[in-house]
C-alpha cells in the first residue's frame, strides 16, 4: 500500500532576495541544484499583469487599467520561484507511475490564470492537462 509523500518545491527566499539584490548570475548558478538546466527564466505579460494586480489591487479584467512597472524587479524573484517549484513538480511526475496522484499547494500569485508553475509544468507534460485541476482561492469580503 502507498503512503503519501510529502515534497518541498519552493527554492529558499535567500535566491529570490540575491536575484532581486545582485542579479542573475551569481543566483541561477548558486541556485542551480533547484534549477532546470535549461528552461525560460522569463515570466510573460500577462504573468507579470496578474502579479501586479495581485499587489496593487487593479482589476486585471477592467481593460482601461494597465500595470505599473512599479513591482519589476521582484516580479524576477517571483519567477525564479515558479521555475524552481515546476521543475520540482516536473521531476515527481517523470518519477512517478500511471498510479501516483500530485497535489502542488503554492500561493495564487503563482498559479492563477494558469501561469507561473502551471504553464511550466505543462509546457513540459501537456499530456496531464486533461487529468489535471486548478484550485484557487478567492477573498469574499465586497
Amino acid at each position: 500500500s502507498k503512503g503519501v509523500r510529502l515534497h518541498a518545491g519552493f527554492i529558499p527566499r535567500k535566491y529570490a532576495r540575491m536575484l532581486v539584490k545582485e542579479g542573475p548570475e551569481k543566483t541561477l548558478q548558486e541556485a542551480s541544484s533547484w534549477l532546470p538546466i535549461l528552461g525560460s527564466f522569463e515570466g510573460s505579460n500577462f504573468h507579470y499583469n496578474i502579479f501586479e494586480s495581485l499587489l496593487s489591487g487593479r482589476s486585471i479584467y477592467d481593460e482601461h487599467l494597465t500595470p505599473s512597472d512599479q513591482f519589476r524587479k521582484i516580479f524576477s524573484a517571483q519567477v525564479l520561484k515558479d521555475v524552481a517549484m515546476a521543475n520540482k513538480v516536473n521531476r515527481l511526475i517523470d518519477e512517478s507511475s500511471d498510479d501516483d496522484k500530485l497535489l502542488v499547494i503554492a500561493g495564487n500569485g503563482h498559479l492563477l490564470h494558469y501561469c507561473g508553475v502551471p504553464e511550466r509544468v505543462l509546457s513540459e507534460h501537456p499530456e496531464i492537462a486533461a487529468d489535471s485541476c486548478l484550485i484557487i482561492s478567492e477573498s469574499t469580503e465586497a
